[in-house]
């Protein structure tokens, strides 16, 4: 992902990447973990370290991925341009 990319989120809508930045897990903040819906960076860690152990152990790097989600009208668009392409491959 880079900043400037649309994707699609289910139960969201499209949303466009605003920053993608490399960050260590003892480095997230309480606020990073509110945005992304947890309590505390405590809690974003730990289901971090549940999910990817194995990724965690291996060395990979971790990103903070920040987005907007797009406004109705563009989301609008967007839905039709995919039809449209759906439609055409026909």
């Amino acid at each position: 992902m880079k900043p400037g990319q649309r994707s699609y989120i289910p139960g969201v809508g499209y949303i466009q990447i605003s920053t993608v930045d490399e960050v260590a897990l003892p480095e997230l903040t309480d606020d990073d973990a509110r945005l992304d819906g947890f309590e505390s960076a405590t809690a974003l860690r730990h289901e971090i370290e549940q999910l990817y152990p194995k990724e965690l152990a291996a060395g990979y790097r971790a990103f903070r991925i920040r987005f907007n989600v797009l406004p109705p009208d563009v989301q609008r668009e967007m839905k039709l341009a995919k039809k449209q392409a759906a439609a055409s491959d026909r």
